[in-house]
């Protein structure tokens, strides 16, 4: 479905774009379960949590800009400025047929980024002093009227005042959630973004019904607040669990084995097959074998695709 645009007052100064895909799975670790030495019954328990959830990550890409306008023929101008934006998100799931489900089958658990940010507030203040007063009272400085006209008086901040929030995330329920930004006179939050959302998913949950609104507050340029909308069903699987969990749910990175078969690969990454093989002709995930005999992966492409390779390092 494509984007739907308000056509609010000076919406052709203004470009809005939102997307969200689905992209890999969060990693269930046996450290969660408040255990140390990895047992049977840890990896039991994460098994059958497995069977009956998983957790995939939606990515999510905004933009909100002015667009360059002609202001005559000889010049081109950008003449709208933004202040404030919200990217707002609303899911509800699709039930598998014939499958009946409750609030726990689909809920956020995670954003990223989830801190928030804020400009301060309290840096001294400079005012200026009436000019034309000292000019007259001091006579001689007449010729240094423009030193004069740039002093400023100094003075610490009088009283402590709320820091001004740049840059938030928000969770309204378990199916509504999102991200604030505010420019400041130092940072524009004009441009490209990036976020993301970890959700728990149950089983029987085969697709998810996105909507995500777009709202932003323009200053100058005669331009009203401009909103966007676009809704956009993504599709989910539930990864397969593998037979031996072992190597999945150890306690620490340098603790998997320096090989592992590339069924488990795929479970850890939450990918297909055609999604393996992309990835080991990129040299992504390095491979050895054939690929009818079930090839191995090395852990050390496995940890680079996963991000953590410098924990192994650290360790």
């Amino acid at each position: 479905m494509p984007i739907e645009r308000t056509k609010a007052k000076g919406h052709n100064k203004v470009d809005l774009f939102l997307d969200v895909n689905h992209q890999g799975f969060g990693l269930l670790q046996v450290k969660q379960f408040g255990g140390v030495k990895i047992d049977q019954a840890l990896s039991d328990a994460v098994g059958k949590v497995l069977e009956e959830f998983f957790f995939p990550v939606l990515n999510f890409t905004f933009s909100a800009s002015g667009k360059l306008q002609r202001k005559d023929h000889n010049d081109l101008t950008v003449d709208t400025w933004l202040e404030e934006l919200e990217l707002r998100i609303s899911f509800a799931p699709v039930p598998k047929e014939g499958s009946e489900i409750d609030d726990s089958a689909l809920k956020v658990i995670g954003l990223l980024p989830s801190e928030t940010k804020s400009t301060e507030e309290n840096s001294p203040i400079q005012i200026a002093p009436d000019v034309g007063n000292i000019l007259t009272a001091i006579p001689t400085l007449a010729g240094l009227s423009g030193i004069v006209a740039g002093l400023g008086v100094t003075i610490a901040p009088l009283f402590k005042t709320q820091p001004r929030v740049q840059e938030k995330a928000f969770i309204a329920n378990i199916r509504e959630f999102g991200w604030y930004y505010r420019s400041s006179e130092d940072v524009s939050q004009e441009g490209v973004h990036y976020t993301a959302a970890v959700l728990q998913v149950g089983k029987n949950v085969e697709a998810v019904n996105t909507t995500m609104t777009i709202t932003s507050d323009w200053v100058k340029g005669d331009v009203n607040n401009q909103e966007a909308k676009l809704e956009k069903t993504i599709k989910l699987h539930h990864p397969q669990v593998p037979d031996t969990m072992r190597s999945i749910f150890e306690k620490s990175a340098s603790d998997l084995p320096i090989v592992l078969e590339e069924g488990e690969v795929k479970h850890i990454l939450g990918i297909e097959q055609t999604d393996l093989e992309d990835l080991i002709r990129t040299g992504d995930l390095v491979a050895f074998g054939k690929k009818e005999n079930n090839r191995r992966i090395t852990k050390g492409s496995l940890l680079k695709v996963l991000g953590l390779a410098d924990q192994e390092m650290a360790e």
